[in-house]
């Protein structure tokens, strides 16, 4: 059985074809390295998992090439660009797409998710960097900071700025809350091919063409070190997970170029710790797991992945060579009297993530018949994309790392260690000596009910060990006994084997306890109309359908809380039910859309038909426009609620009610 060789330090972990024309984009997780997306020419988006030839997943029927892909945070989402300026947001836990938009009017460049909100980033070949709604599909912001085509966009780890790089040479800094430029870092001499925000520190790293690395002090906004220029253009960046024992002070930065891997100490001073030398081709992603670094690339058709391993790169956090060597990082004076390489420095104030507010609910119906997906491979994509619910739903930065070329993937064997380390000396059984054991004759059927006769005189430690061992095993089925009578125990034993399901109640308990709180805050802060109108947004804000299910329960039984506000606001959720595969959700639906109409269907129709006033009149404006919302959503189901209106039995009868109702009423 051979070991694991070492000394490996660099190997490629896999070569394949990823599709059937030339690759033109790929990126990897964002939670895990063990994940990657290609997009092709051939107008499809392929899902892989890094160490496997095939693919999991097949997002096709595109309109035109794909040019950029990327994960959200958590992995669920993946949106893909086109040459045309579409991108399409796929759900990958759902297997589906859940929305469709025309962004620019040139190929779609670069994209980055929000960290915490359903927003996105776009920017395209046109220089033109945009902020999107991913919910309701609007544009936020737009932004002409460039004069060329955007290289990559990144939030930052708090989300309040976003830094943008361009073939223009310069990466930008834009406040979102001000929307206005709060830096232009302009010191590289070619295209800047990415811009990476410190996980923590207020620092940010950008690469380029000019084959050099700088990093950027987000306090002063200046330059605080640059690389020497090497021998290719530095085509990724990443600051290596601050986790090690060389991090204990500072920072580590991986750089990629088409044939070097570079590792660098940057604080308290700047210090190269290594170099690999790795003839890997294109450049497409780089992520880390554990000490190992994993690079994805891709020429033509073909993808191939490889893995450094950082470790062998330093000894105990200290360079190799660093005695010896001087640094190719020298520092950059600074334009103005700021301190360079500061041991101090202020922190991104990360927010917890909300769950995402897009859902397969919120899906194009006009185009989701276009849009294919194929799971290539059940097993991996349910090892990897599990539901929301699920528990270990996928690989994260804990999972086990690659094993370089000659490791074997089994455990080796080892000799039974007895449960006592007071006997011989710790080790394992004894071996008797088979002379020393005398032969025992059958037992007669007046000894069966003894069990085995006792070991003999000489091998009294024997007799000791087995007796422990059979006390132990005695003392652990009595405690196991025991717990089963409890109700936790109980429980335990009747949810084995259903985490889907207790995992999803929990979640569901916790929600609901969450609304309760704000129904139940007291009397003097807020009327009831406005408790009402909380608990509503809370819940909504949640994108729990089970959660607006239960809410609903109570709402209708409770006309006299219901208002146009109210209702305007939960339609959508409404619809959702009534278009939900559980017959107890349609039922609540209808229920509450039934109210609705009722108690606002003459209302709504009135100002709809009724042109607008003379004059300015707030407050009908505002009740005329929540009127057109409710009438369009309504107007929107309706042709749902014709098909489903001709099922038998309840159901269908409930629908056709329903039918009636909004055609007397609107």
């Amino acid at each position: 059985m051979s070991l694991p060789n070492q000394q490996t330090v660099y190997w490629k972990l896999q070569e394949f074809v990823a599709h059937g024309e030339d690759v033109s984009c790929l990126c990897m997780g964002q939670k895990t390295a063990k994940i990657m997306a290609t997009g092709s020419l051939d107008k499809s988006v392929n899902i892989w998992s890094v160490d496997k030839p095939h693919s999991i997943l097949k997002l096709g029927n595109d309109t035109a090439a794909i040019t950029c892909v990327n994960f959200n945070v958590t992995d669920e989402l993946l949106l893909s660009g086109t040459q045309s300026g579409v991108i399409k947001l796929w759900d990958l836990e759902a297997a589906k797409k859940i929305r469709s938009m025309s962004c620019h009017k040139a190929a779609v460049t670069a994209f980055a998710f929000h960290p915490f909100a359903d927003v996105v980033a776009t920017g395209a070949a046109d220089s033109s960097l945009k902020m999107w709604d991913l919910r309701r599909k609007g544009l936020l912001y737009q932004f002409r900071w460039h004069s060329s085509s955007i290289t990559s966009v990144e939030y930052s780890p708090d989300g309040r700025w976003i830094a943008s790089t361009s073939e223009d040479g310069t990466a930008k800094l834009t406040e979102l809350t001000t929307g206005k430029q709060l830096a232009d870092f302009n010191q590289h001499s070619a295209g800047v091919n990415q811009g990476v925000f410190h996980p923590h520190e207020f620092l940010l790293a950008t690469c380029s063409n000019d084959r050099t690395v700088k990093l950027w002090d987000l306090e002063t906004f200046e330059c605080i070190g640059s690389s020497v220029p090497e021998s290719q253009p530095i085509k990724r960046v990443l600051f290596e997970n601050c986790d090690g024992p060389s991090r204990e002070n500072g920072g580590t930065l991986i750089t990629a170029s088409a044939s070097t891997l570079r590792m660098y100490c940057i604080e308290p001073e700047v210090v190269q710790l290594d170099s690999v030398a790795a003839n890997w081709g294109h450049v497409g992603a780089m992520g880390q797991i554990h000490s190992q670094v994993v690079v994805a690339s891709y020429k033509h058709t073909n993808v191939s992945t490889h893995v450094v391993d950082l470790s062998k790169l330093t000894s105990k956090g200290i360079p190799v060579s660093a005695a010896a060597a001087p640094s190719p990082l020298s520092p950059a004076q600074p334009s103005g009297g700021g301190s360079k390489n500061s041991s101090i420095r202020k922190n991104f104030t990360k927010e917890a993530r909300p769950p995402t507010g897009v859902t397969s609910n919120d899906a194009d119906d006009e185009d989701t018949e276009n849009s294919q997906v194929l799971i290539n491979n059940p097993q991996d994509y349910d090892a990897i994309f599990r539901p929301k619910q699920k528990l270990d739903r996928s690989p994260t930065r804990d999972s086990q790392m690659f094993r370089p070329p000659g490791a074997v993937g089994d455990v080796p064997e080892r000799p039974f260690t007895s449960c006592s380390n007071n006997v011989n000396g710790g080790g394992g059984l004894p071996q008797v000596p088979q002379a020393n054991v005398p032969r025992q004759s059958p037992m007669g059927a007046e000894d069966r009910g003894r069990g085995p006769a006792p070991p003999p005189v000489g091998n009294r430690g024997d007799a000791s060990l087995l007796t422990e061992f059979e006390n132990k095993v005695k003392r652990e089925r009595a405690e196991s006994q025991a717990s089963a009578t409890t109700p936790e125990g109980i429980f335990a034993r009747v949810a084995k084997g259903h985490e889907t399901v207790t995992t999803s109640l929990s979640s569901r308990c916790r929600n609901l306890e969450i609304v309760r709180a704000v129904l139940s805050s007291p009397a003097s802060d807020y009327s009831p109309a406005s408790r009402w109108k909380r608990a509503v947004d809370t819940a909504v804000g949640m994108h729990d359908t089970s959660v607006i299910h239960d809410l609903l329960s109570l709402l209708n039984l409770r006309q006299s809380c219901w208002t146009l506000d109210l209702s305007c606001h939960l339609l959508p959720s409404i619809v959702d039910l009534c278009r939900a595969k559980h017959e107890p959700y349609n039922e609540s639906g209808c229920t509450a859309m039934r109210l609705i109409l009722k108690l606002f269907g003459n209302l709504i129709k009135q100002n709809v038909e009724t042109s607008s006033t003379i004059g300015v009149d707030i407050s009908h404006e505002d009740r005329a426009e929540k009127c057109r919302r409710c009438y369009a959503e309504i107007k929107s189901a309706l042709p749902y609620f014709k098909d489903k209106s001709i099922l038998p039995g309840k159901q269908g009868a409930m629908y056709k009610e329903l039918v009636i109702l909004i055609t007397s009423k609107l």
